[in-house]
């Protein structure tokens, strides 16, 4: 779900107002749980998916993490921008956790 100008992730209207009450009804059933924004899969665009990456989308929406799924890493150039993006993930997600006043950030799954 990109837009394909800015490969910006993001969640269609029709869906947007069910994930807030999604995640709340999960945490409220299950306080101990964490709800994770899953990108990716067989048949994604691994090129465009590096750019789709969004932890302020996950918040967004009450997640507590993303869950990203690179099936087919299996080039030596795969292999370094996976590891790049993982890196500028981490950084992100860090920087947003200490940038944040919500004390849900330090959980941030990797």
């Amino acid at each position: 779900m990109s837009t394909l100008s800015t490969y910006e992730l993001s969640i269609p209207s029709d869906a947007a107002a069910s994930f807030p009450s999604f995640t709340a009804t999960l945490k409220h059933t299950n306080p101990s749980l964490s709800t994770l924004l899953f990108i990716g899969g067989g048949a994604a665009n691994y090129t465009v998916l590096s750019s789709m990456v969004s932890i302020t989308l996950a918040r967004t929406y009450g997640f507590q993490g993303l869950d990203l799924s690179w099936v087919s890493a299996n080039t030596t150039n795969d292999l370094k921008n996976m590891g790049l993006l993982f890196q500028e993930w981490r950084e992100a997600a860090k920087s947003e956790a200490i940038n944040s006043t919500n004390n849900n950030n330090q959980r941030t799954e990797f």
